[in-house]
């Protein structure tokens, strides 16, 4: 077994969350995540099937990632390697870089669209923006769990119990087949 993930049930209710691409796998995670959530901010040129009508709480920004980019920059200290631990120069580098709009602020962010190069670019303005903005932004590549912090839950609900169901990424398909036994009880 790979690198181990602490199952957490966080509230999400003030998170600034953002989802890219707007196909199955970004309307599965809207689905999911309007159950604990009132709003989310979905940036695609179109909906698949399922967003269509679009589900109340759901901010629908029709347009390629990218389009709408902003210039942002910060001092970023260089870090020199000194033996085995790690400390700050006192040089440091100043960095700008345009980013897309809808990137400032979110605490939450799903590259899921069906092309690797938008994910990549998502991943990459999240990371740029936290140095930058010195927070952490929370992002979740659907195509690549090298670029996850988090991995999406299956999840159940009944009445109050949550059920959580995950996998780190290895096993998406015995994952399904969980939820769906559990969702059978």
């Amino acid at each position: 077994m790979g690198q181990a993930f602490f199952p957490m049930f966080v509230n999400i209710s003030d998170k600034k969350i953002v989802i890219v691409g707007g196909g199955t796998v970004a309307a599965r995670r809207v689905k999911t995540l309007l159950l604990f959530v009132g709003k989310v901010t979905v940036v695609s040129p179109e909906l698949c099937d399922e967003l269509n009508p679009l589900p109340k709480g759901v901010c629908w920004i029709m347009r390629k990632y990218g389009e709408e980019a902003a210039e942002v920059s910060g001092v970023i200290p260089k870090v020199v390697e000194a033996g085995e631990k790690a400390c700050v120069d006192v040089t440091s580098e100043v960095v700008s870089a345009r980013v897309d709009k809808v990137l400032h602020g979110a605490d939450i962010v799903f590259a899921a669209t069906n092309q690797t190069e938008v994910n990549e670019r998502v991943y990459a303005d999240c990371r740029l923006l936290e140095i930058i903005e010195g927070r952490k932004i929370f992002v979740n590549c659907a195509d690549d769990k090298r670029r996850c912090d988090f991995f999406f839950p299956a999840v159940v609900q009944s009445g109050e119990i949550t059920i959580g169901i995950n996998s780190g990424g290895q096993n998406v398909k015995k994952v399904r087949e969980v939820r769906e036994k559990l969702d059978g009880m």
